[in-house]
């Protein structure tokens, strides 16, 4: 009998359905939930004493080097990861990572301490759009895309054949380096994309400190950048044209001074060689820490073209009137002197700029602009001299000895004349 309550209340467990498992969702959402309860994490505070973070930061877009406001503006991906011990759970799970938001759990306080327009903090915005992957090993993994605009002193020297050099400061704001280590693993641009005018050189990176508030040493990271200007829109539209116009300047000094085209000549070169100019130095980057040899160029040639404006006013006044053979010999004996000096002095003015441009003199102590004016000048004194020395020019020559004949005959008329009396 007592074994009967037994067997009329067994239909009731058997009709009892076993407890359902837990679904994949369920199981992530209470272990996501779990881990960053408030009793057990709390966000503002840095998983240990002393965290480790690993960095690599991947340049993916070159979107403007202003040289006129000296800034940089580039996107690039900033990948980090670090251990937080708090977030681990067991591998039987099933589950290997969670996905939380920057504030649910705790990130490091970068910033880009050169950044120009705002404060620069890395991920203040970044809350829905870049999650963080944790693993259950309590690494946590960290992806983001920064667009930013930072400072970076130019150098236009050897514009347009220039290359700049541009930083990235990325550090620690809040945590100096006994508790947030910030270590570099590398720079990666294998996804770089160019603007179109600059090309990527070179990159590196270094690790130093930085003495902040209260005598704190932070962690800071230099990634710097080596751009190349593309250089072959330049040539056909700039170089070109003022090369060839600088050598047609001392042909005024080939225009006879009959014709009176000499002064009319060198009016029109002139102004055509300031026109170009004008639009090249709108072109030319506006920098006042350093001068372009470029614009050496330019200012050296309008005044070698004032020159020689000056010299044919010279020449036009001392040839009048043009009756007298002995003044028009010295005319041209000086005309072609000038040719010769100003001629060679275009030329080597031209070889000595082209070659400092394409082979940058890396010594600072060197005067470039001596070696691109100075050369030149005496070059051309020496060249000037042997040909006078050597004595003149065929044209000359030619001009003395006709000049030479019309006096003998005019001797022979004039005592044959005065035979006839």
């Amino acid at each position: 009998m007592g074994k009967l309550p037994l067997l009329l209340l067994s239909p009731l467990f058997i009709s009892v359905p076993p407890l359902a498992a837990k679904t994949f969702l369920e199981a992530y959402g209470d272990l996501r939930e779990s881990l960053v309860e408030p009793t057990k994490y709390n966000f503002k505070v840095r998983p240990a004493n002393e965290t480790v973070v690993n960095i690599t930061l991947d340049l993916t877009t070159l979107n403007n080097l202003d040289i006129g406001s000296q800034t940089l503006t580039s996107t690039f991906l900033l990948y980090m990861s670090w251990i937080d011990e708090r977030l681990t759970w067991p591998s039987s799970t099933g589950i290997d990572y969670l996905i939380y938001s920057i504030k649910e759990i705790w990130t490091p306080n970068l910033v880009i301490t050169n950044y120009v327009n705002d404060f620069g903090l890395i991920g203040i915005y970044e809350d829905g759009p870049v999650p963080l992957r944790v693993s259950n090993e309590g690494r946590v993994v960290w992806a983001l895309r920064v667009a930013t605009t930072t400072t970076c002193q130019a150098d236009i020297t050897y514009y347009p054949y220039d290359t700049q050099t541009c930083d990235v400061h990325v550090m620690e704001w809040a945590h100096p380096m006994s508790e947030v280590d910030l270590l570099p693993e590398g720079i990666v641009s294998s996804s770089f994309q160019s603007d179109g005018e600059w090309e990527l050189l070179d990159k590196t990176l270094q690790s130093g400190e930085e003495v902040g508030a209260h005598n704190l040493t932070y962690e800071k990271i230099k990634y710097t950048f080596f751009f190349q200007r593309q250089f072959q829109w330049y040539i056909p539209l700039m170089m070109i044209p003022l090369g060839v116009l600088s050598l047609l300047m001392p042909g005024v000094f080939l225009v006879p001074v009959e014709t009176g085209e000499k002064m009319s000549y060198a009016l029109t070169v002139m102004l055509s060689f300031t026109v170009i100019s004008s639009f090249l130095f709108e072109t030319l980057p506006t920098v006042s820490i350093n001068y372009s040899l470029l614009g050496v160029y330019i200012s050296s040639s309008m005044t070698c073209g004032a020159l020689m404006i000056v010299c044919s006013l010279v020449v036009l006044y001392t040839n009048h009137p043009a009756d007298d053979s002995d003044r028009m010999r010295t005319v041209k004996a000086f005309d072609t002197c000038a040719f010769v000096f100003f001629f060679s002095l275009m030329v080597l003015m031209v070889i000595c700029f082209l070659c400092i441009l394409n082979y940058p003199i890396a010594d600072k102590s060197i005067s470039v602009i001596g070696i691109m004016l100075g050369i030149p000048i005496v070059a051309s004194v020496i060249i000037c001299s042997i040909v006078t020395a050597c004595g003149r020019s065929p044209h000359i020559r030619n001009t003395d000895q006709q000049g030479g004949t019309q006096q003998t005959e005019g001797e022979d008329t004039s005592a044959a004349t005065s035979a006839d009396l």
